[in-house]
């Protein structure tokens, strides 16, 4: 999965777990009426210096040769961490029942084959906007999968290759 997929499939996630309006954040339009939540991605990582092994297969084509083309996709175990703002009436309501849903395995059931790793605490941020206070919630969330689409590699294939073996004493 591309990090815009993953971006997405949250967002469709904690608008369902909540039921409020969820943006992803740099939009460049309007917010919604409140109260919403904003998602932002805001750091990717590999947790892994090593690529998971993945099996070599033939791609059913044939090179410029004649030669059947096989290819190879590294596994990559990956993190996502997401900053989430809630705003409006009844914000940090919203942001608990993301953190409580990360505890249930069925309410997470939705993400598969993402893994949600942590939800950080809710801070309250109240904000000052046009001489009044506006509620404002934020925490933290980090996810976790494997990706295998960044890179394929395409493999030269030998079909024969000499071999010569002599006997010394």
């Amino acid at each position: 999965m591309t990090d815009d997929e993953i971006h997405a499939a949250l967002v469709q996630w904690i608008a369902a777990t909540t039921g409020a309006s969820v943006i992803q954040a740099y939009q460049s339009a309007p917010p919604p009426a409140e109260p919403y939540i904003s998602v932002a991605l805001t750091a990717t990582r590999e947790l892994s210096p090593h690529p998971i092994s993945v099996p070599i297969v033939a791609t059913g084509g044939t090179t410029e040769d004649g030669k059947d083309e096989l290819e190879q996709t590294p596994n990559v175990d990956h993190e996502w961490q997401f900053s989430l703002q809630s705003v409006g009436a009844g914000c940090e309501g919203l942001l608990r029942k993301i953190k409580n849903a990360s505890h249930s395995p069925y309410a997470m059931q939705s993400l598969h084959p993402i893994k949600l790793h942590s939800v950080g605490n809710v801070n309250r941020l109240p904000d000052a906007q046009n001489l009044r206070w506006d509620d404002r919630a934020a925490c933290d969330l980090i996810l976790r999968g494997i990706t295998r689409d960044a890179l394929t590699i395409t493999i030269e294939t030998i079909e024969t290759a000499p071999v010569t073996i002599t006997r010394t004493a």
